[in-house]
């Protein structure tokens, strides 16, 4: 990429300057904007390789400029995946962005660990708000954007798309309460559904039907349903079929999705590494969301079950969550379990708790 244009848009000249000779160091060209409206034009003008955007700018600011730019007929036509939830949405997006790499898509997705582009880290740091998407579609020839959207973003800035082509709920349990005015899980469900409101009609939004505040938010979306769930017979499942969508679940050990009565089983728990052989069972459902959300965006079949095949349960895939390790013959597992629901769940997947 070096030697390759790059905007920087920027309106300090300390951080522009900071910024340019870094740049200019590795070998890169750059042009620059202190606004806006000046980014769009320089942007549409030049067709740099990347654009670096400030949030904070006079005039309209980073975001909204971002917006814009997706609304250009070259990049407005890239599928947006949104994915939030309590627990699951970073291990769950990664997976997505797993199975689409493995249909030869350039992805570029964004978490809390930062911005991704084909399986490269572009920016570490928390980006999975607003900035994180508009960063994310800005990266020149993106087939397939993969937004975690956690919900500190969305009421501070918002979501940072006007749609999304699939929206992933993976779950809703306390975390954060007290914050930003939300107390209530009912409240905080809201939140969440923030993504399936603005799904696309013709687009799918893939709920976990064994939590009842998730379930509950495909009536506030005109999108298709794709339900997902660890028990075959949780409320939701025939009826979101006979509503013209989808469901996946597990059947005698397979993941399956289920299609008017067709049944497709993908594959069997002990071949998804990162369901531990179906020990750990909120990766169950991830990968049953993440299967879901794959299909629903028009992935190749026989690419999810590559992807769910090849995506490990280890630091170079997935770090910081469920990571088996050998250390001198003991076995170590590293998870974030940054909250009740998540440290209950690592403990039921390693026998401690019953």
């Amino acid at each position: 990429m070096a030697n390759e244009l790059i905007l920087i848009v920027e309106d300090n000249e300390r951080n522009r300057k900071l910024v340019r000779d870094v740049l200019q160091f590795r070998g890169y060209q750059t042009i620059e904007a202190e606004t806006g409206e000046e980014a769009l034009r320089l942007a549409r003008e030049r067709r740099p390789a990347l654009i670096l955007m400030d949030i904070q700018l006079p005039g309209i600011d980073g975001i909204t400029a971002l917006g814009q730019l997706r609304g250009d007929p070259v990049t407005r036509t890239i599928p947006v995946i949104a994915v939030t939830g309590t627990n699951g949405k970073t291990t769950t997006s990664r997976m997505i962005a797993h199975i689409a790499r493995a249909d030869g898509k350039l992805v570029g997705w964004s978490n809390t660990d930062g911005i991704y582009q084909d399986g490269e880290l572009v920016e570490a740091g928390d980006w999975s708000g607003p900035g994180g998407a508009g960063r994310v579609l800005a990266q020149p020839g993106i087939e397939l954007a993969v937004l975690e959207t956690a919900r500190g973003g969305i009421l501070r800035r918002g979501v940072g798309v006007a749609h999304n082509d699939v929206a992933v709920v993976t779950n809703v349990s306390a975390d954060h309460l007290g914050l930003g005015g939300i107390h209530t899980l009912d409240q905080l469900a809201e939140v969440k559904a923030t993504i399936v409101r603005i799904t696309r009609p013709s687009g799918w939004v893939v709920l976990n039907a064994d939590d009842p505040r998730t379930l509950a938010m495909r009536r506030q979306s005109r999108a298709r349903p794709f339900l997902f769930a660890l028990d075959a017979d949780a409320p939701g499942l025939r009826e979101a079929q006979s509503e013209g969508g989808r469901a996946a679940t597990v059947l005698d050990g397979d993941l399956v999705v289920l299609d008017h009565g067709r049944v497709d089983r993908l594959l069997p728990l002990l071949d998804v590494p990162v369901t531990l052989a179906g020990l750990s069972t909120p990766n169950v459902a991830n990968a049953l969301a993440a299967a879901a959300a794959g299909i629903g965006v028009g992935l190749s079949r026989q690419a999810v079950l590559e992807g769910l095949r090849t995506f490990r349960p280890d630091p170079a895939l997935n770090p910081g969550r469920m990571n088996v390790l050998d250390l001198d013959g003991r076995t170590v597992i590293v998870d974030l379990a940054h909250n009740e629901a998540g440290l209950r769940a690592l403990l039921k997947g390693t026998g401690v708790w019953p």
